[in-house]
């Protein structure tokens, strides 16, 4: 009998062992003040080096944002202009190059999320980058 249960504790051992996951922080509590409204803080950190050779150019990123992002987010975001550092993973060099960064200010639901991401991939599909930072942080806000 002995080794019938041993073989059985070998099959199930590997997939409850799959399950197990490392505990996930909670989002801090944010206490806002009267008149306003508990949200995210999302960026997206957008390298304008195309690897192929070449930069994403003004105007086609306009046209990104008017296509792209204002049907995801009409009610308003910010576009910046940033200088980005980026070190490849294995590599000796970081890769510098001009960057945006656009800010939102939404309801923190996965509708919210889902859209980020939708605007994430369609940047790294158009422009052939290999990545999009995204940041998310809880903030108050008022409009």
């Amino acid at each position: 009998m002995k080794a019938p249960a041993i073989a059985l504790l070998t099959l199930i051992l590997p997939a409850c062992m799959a399950k197990i996951e490392a505990p996930r922080t909670p989002a801090p509590a944010v206490s806002c003040a009267p008149g306003e409204t508990a949200m995210a803080e999302l960026q997206l950190l957008l390298g304008r080096n195309i690897p192929k050779g070449g930069q994403v150019s003004n105007a086609a990123f306009r046209n990104f944002v008017e296509k792209t992002v204002v049907p995801a987010f009409p009610a308003g975001f910010t576009v910046s202009d940033a200088e980005g550092h980026y070190l490849h993973e294995g590599a000796t060099d970081p890769i510098r190059e001009p960057s945006k960064v656009i800010t939102i200010i939404a309801p923190d639901t996965p509708e919210t999320g889902a859209r980020i991401a939708t605007i994430a991939a369609a940047y790294k599909t158009r422009f052939a980058q290999d990545s999009v930072g995204i940041v998310r942080r809880p903030a108050c806000a008022s409009f």
